[in-house]
């Protein structure tokens, strides 16, 4: 907004939306830091696979580039609906190993999940109604 006397802008510019991915992993890693600072100290217990946090990494990064094509798109389409439920499998990986769940109890879920993409993939618009 302009003062009347002045000719300069001083009003917030507009949120650059693009800038959001480059901020994303500098501020993972300083999440994990933070963490690890804080374990390290004795105030934050992490579970025994604490590791397995890298592998949800992946997840955001399909869940980011499947907003990013429904954005792009203007709706949830086939892309974005696959790209979306095929970080099912790196989610449930990482779960498994997270809360220590038996491999041979849980493995069910990789074909659930298989059929969740192939429904995306088939029932999700192709294009815009």
């Amino acid at each position: 907004m302009k003062h009347p006397t002045s000719e300069h802008d001083y009003s917030m510019p507009a949120p650059d939306h693009h800038a959001l991915p480059a901020i994303v992993p500098g501020v993972i890693v300083l999440l994990i830091g933070v963490g690890l600072l804080l374990h390290t100290l004795g105030w934050l217990p992490l579970l025994g696979n604490w590791w397995a946090l890298a592998i949800l990494i992946p997840v955001g990064a399909s869940a980011w580039s499947a907003w990013q094509r429904a954005e792009t798109v203007g709706f949830w389409d086939r892309a974005a609906m696959t790209t979306l439920a095929s970080g099912g499998f790196p989610l449930a990986v990482a779960l498994i190993f997270l809360f220590n769940l038996d491999w041979t109890v849980v493995w069910p879920v990789f074909p659930i999940i298989a059929g969740a993409v192939m429904l995306a993939g088939t029932l999700a618009p192709h294009e815009r109604a």
